[in-house]
């Protein structure tokens, strides 16, 4: 008997590392990956329970999504290695048309896909039955809460990983992230007296600016004081991502898993340089998914409080960054459904309030700030108007709509491979182990906020909102740490924080800036002459804001301080204007050079800002600056 189940599990093992293997083809760069891969398959293909009398009974929704990813993998592998010069390559040594290989690949690929994830879905299916029986009792259903320790926990991790994966920390000597010092550059400017969209041009929601103005007023001179922003909405991120694992977790122990789930969070691609709109507003949707949960789990509706609490969360996404919103769409779709097939119009009109009341809370102090200001129609020209049809360049996109998201989806989770299998092992455990609404809520807030965010065309970081469902996968880490080889780990649970630290520094985006000293960096070197006159009047000249603002602790004189992604006429010329009437005591240019009757060029860097660039401080020759010991690159 032992030896028929080993045969069973020899071939899962088999198909999953031919199916898995043959998909990664392409991407899986080294030996070591590749065998690392191998060796996970076989260690989860050995806990394999014996599913021969289980799967005598056909699930037929199993037999179908089985199929359906067969169908995809084969079409997959054609299309990937159509165009691979090494499939080309063995096809003519093995004498053998390209196209007579590939469909012999695809077919294997494919039924190799057909067994693993057939047997894979029925191991699922015989689990739950087994966690059905055993009536585990989770966290939440025992009562158990947050303590202060535990919350002391969460806020030291999110310091560590903040402190080591965020350029705003103090072991960087400055984030040279260009949108990341437009926000604080306008935030100051508002402090200063300067109206958003009128007399300041940049085109994110109106709190953003706010936190960077709190920012602004803790450290004027650098990021510290949003470096500790950061910190909050890290620990507010994590704290929730806690609470979704105590609604389905039954050991207390899972708060060390924790940390790792940080790591691979803050240490994606897509968080990039630390400092973005989204990750200022990934607290905001891991609230709303714990609320969902919750109450989904518990076969209820949320209360009206949080209702009003999903309004102005919502609220707040929509003055940092309303593409984000689609989140909200599909998070609600479900239990309006539930809510209409019930015929429970009541409550139905009184969710629909309360969030409305949760919007309008914390949209009046926008409007009021803008109105009192005569700021209306700016309001509406650049942040509605300006970024639905010149940021994105919708009339110039040729393909559609449906393309364009498939596209920058496929790219984004390419691009931050980690955390996507995070969030597929998830959605998978959710969809095998709990009810259909849970994971349909989940799915349709997923693929709402995919639309939304990659409508438009994408950049790294706008993939960073979608960390918001990686704590889904807690319930499923504990379980495997509970009933696997990890379990020994699991047990020596400081490991786990430690390894997490070891794992951030490891996965860490921006440890290449680390080696800098100011005097390589250009916002630094500059400075020996900008000190020399009071008061001094600066212009971004020609690409995004570099940083000089912040250092130099200047408020831009003119509306159009830096040029944005954003192509527009008046921002061109007027720039322009500028420079040729002379009216700043300094021009900062990237790549490029200007040749003008009033400027010289006092001093240049070279500096690495996803590539290198070449810095030029250009100054009214009226200045008559020192130059002693300042030496041109």
């Amino acid at each position: 008997m032992k030896q028929k189940i080993w045969v069973h599990r020899i071939k899962w093992i088999l198909s999953a590392i031919v199916f898995v293997g043959l998909l990664a083809v392409a991407n899986i760069s080294g030996i070591i990956r590749a065998s690392l891969l191998m060796v996970l398959l076989a260690v989860v293909g050995s806990r394999l329970p014996d599913l021969r009398k289980h799967m005598k009974t056909i699930n037929w929704k199993t037999e179908i999504w089985s199929l359906l990813i067969c169908a995809l993998a084969g079409v997959r592998f054609y299309f990937m290695w159509m165009s691979s010069s090494m499939v080309s390559g063995i096809a003519g040594r093995l004498r053998l048309s390209k196209e007579s290989f590939l469909a012999v690949m695809a077919c294997a690929g494919s039924l190799s896909a057909l067994y693993a994830v057939r047997t894979t879905l029925y191991a699922g299916l015989n689990y739950r039955e087994c966690v059905n029986k055993r009536e585990r009792i989770s966290l939440f259903d025992a009562g158990y809460g947050i303590s202060k320790r535990n919350y002391a926990f969460l806020l030291m991790t999110a310091a560590a990983m903040i402190t080591i994966c965020s350029k705003s920390s103090p072991l960087y000597l400055l984030n040279d992230w260009v949108d990341a010092n437009c926000y604080f550059t306008v935030g100051k400017s508002m402090l200063h007296g300067k109206v958003l969209y009128r007399d300041i041009f940049e085109h994110k929601g109106f709190y953003l600016y706010v936190l960077h103005a709190l920012g602004y007023l803790i450290s004027n001179t650098s990021f510290f004081g949003v470096y500790l922003l950061e910190i909050a909405a890290a620990f507010a991120f994590l704290v929730y991502a806690y609470k979704i694992a105590l609604l389905f977790c039954s050991d207390a122990g899972v708060l060390h898993l924790i940390p790792v789930l940080a790591a691979f969070v803050y240490g994606t691609c897509a968080f990039s340089h630390g400092d973005s709109a989204e990750e200022f507003c990934l607290p905001l949707l891991v609230y709303a998914l714990w609320v969902g949960l919750k109450a989904l789990r518990n076969s209820e509706m949320p209360t009206n409080r949080e209702f009003f609490m999903i309004g102005v969360t919502s609220g707040c996404v929509l003055w940092i960054k309303y593409t984000i919103l689609g989140f909200y769409l599909g998070w609600f779709i479900v239990p309006a459904y539930l809510m209409i097939h019930t015929r429970a119009w009541k409550e139905l009109f009184s969710s629909v309030v309360a969030i409305a009341l949760g919007v309008v809370a914390v949209t009046l102090p926008v409007i009021l700030y803008f109105a009192v200001n005569g700021a209306l129609h700016d309001l509406w020209q650049v942040y509605f108007y300006d970024n639905m049809f010149v940021y994105s360049n919708v009339e110039e996109v040729q393909n559609s709509l449906i393309d364009r998201v498939l596209c920058e989806s496929i790219y984004a989770m390419q691009n931050n491979r980690e955390m996507t299998i995070i969030i597929l092992l998830g959605l998978f455990w959710f969809g095998v182990m709990k009810g259909s609404a849970i994971f349909l809520q989940m799915l349709c807030s997923l693929l709402c906020m995919a639309t939304s965010v990659f409508c438009g065309g994408a950049h790294l970081y706008y993939a960073f909102v979608f960390a918001a469902f990686v704590p889904i996968v807690l319930p499923m880490m504990e379980e495997v740490s509970m009933h696997s080889f990890a379990r020994v780990l699991y047990k020596k649970r400081w490991l786990l924080t430690a390894g997490s630290v070891i794992l951030a520094l490891y996965l860490n985006n921006n440890a290449y800036m680390l080696r800098y000293t100011k005097e390589e960096l250009p916002q630094f070197a500059f400075k020996k002459y900008v000190d020399q006159v009071e008061n001094p009047k600066l212009l971004n000249y020609g690409f995004l804001d570099g940083g000089f603002y912040t250092v130099y602790d200047i408020v831009p004189h003119c509306k159009y301080f830096c040029r944005t992604n954003m192509e527009l006429e008046e921002m061109i010329e007027t720039q322009n204007d500028y420079v040729e009437q002379g009216m700043s005591d300094f021009v900062v240019t990237c790549d490029k050079e200007i040749e003008s009757k009033l400027y010289e060029c006092v001093a240049q860097k070279t500096h690495f800002y996803e590539r290198y660039r070449v810095y030029r401080l250009y100054a009214l020759k009226t200045l008559e600056l020192e130059r002693t010991g300042i030496q041109m690159e």
